[in-house]
């Protein structure tokens, strides 16, 4: 039950922050967003490529 308390009281916590800061959370898509693309690219490839060696 404390779990679930902690929870709610943070979640309002963080929807309150971005409602204030909205531009801040933007800003941090931006950066994330494509970076994210990026990683998930690489893994992508490699993964591609350990699949190619493994069928020869």
């Amino acid at each position: 039950m404390l779990n679930i308390i902690v929870g709610l009281c943070l979640l309002c916590l963080g929807i309150f922050g971005i409602i204030t800061n909205w531009w801040a959370v933007f800003d941090f898509v931006k950066v994330v967003v494509p970076v994210g693309i990026v990683i998930f690219g690489v893994l992508s490839i490699l993964a591609g490529i350990s699949s190619v060696k493994k069928s020869k």
